[in-house]
């Protein structure tokens, strides 16, 4: 890759792992809203005591 041959600078790496982090944090915050508003739903009809 890129990194390991020197041809792009840390600040690409830097940048990278954090978008990643980000999209990683984004990916459970996504998955805790959906699970929040599926018990809801499911308290709401009635399904869940």
């Amino acid at each position: 890759n890129r990194y390991k041959t020197q041809m792009a600078p840390l600040t690409d790496l830097l940048d990278a792992q954090s978008q990643w982090q980000q999209a990683a944090s984004n990916r459970i915050e996504a998955h805790t809203q959906y699970r929040i508003y599926e018990t809801e739903y499911l308290r709401c009809t009635g399904m869940l005591e």
